[in-house]
């Protein structure tokens, strides 16, 4: 059965299959900087949500770290796939392939295990965290920018325009 939300600036937003496979789990189309705000924030708080109650429940339940730690990666993975597909879209809109997106889809996958990886095995200050530092800032910024740049207005190679102009 379906379940719709109603109709808001995004367009009618249901929680079928179908629907959630177009909003989240698709690079095809536009996505304009309200809907990518929007579903961005909400995919990293909910799912960043679960993974700490997840992870904290696994850890006192089990005591094991590495139990904990492999489905906190595993819902980081998940994550970083649904933001891989907001960013490709949201690129379509700017008029941009996919690129940068699939750079960001290997730093989605990779940054816990790096993160994991750095912290366990260099001394804060260290050239490696250093340089993960400055990578992460550059994906906030690349983040932000995606947020407050506008569309090109019309019809372009990825589609309509998502604002209907």
């Amino acid at each position: 059965q379906k379940m719709t939300k109603g109709k808001n600036d995004m367009g009618n937003f249901s929680f079928d299959r179908e629907s959630l496979r177009q909003n989240f789990f698709t690079t095809e189309g536009r996505l304009n900087r309200k809907a990518f705000i929007m579903r961005f924030f909400g995919v990293s708080i909910s799912l960043g949500v679960i993974a700490f109650i997840v992870y904290a429940a696994l850890y006192n339940g089990t005591g094991s770290k590495d139990i904990a730690d492999s489905i906190a990666i595993s819902i980081s993975v998940v994550e970083a796939f649904i933001v891989y597909t907001l960013i490709a879209r949201r690129l379509h809109d700017l008029g941009y392939s996919k690129v940068l997106a699939v750079v960001y889809l290997v730093y989605g996958l990779t940054q816990t295990i790096v993160m994991n990886y750095l912290t366990d095995n260099f001394e804060p200050g260290s050239m490696p965290i250093y340089a993960y530092q400055i990578l992460s800032t550059c994906v906030i910024i690349f983040l932000v920018c995606l947020m407050f740049m506008k569309g090109v207005k019309g019809e372009n190679r990825f589609g309509k325009d998502p604002l209907g102009d």
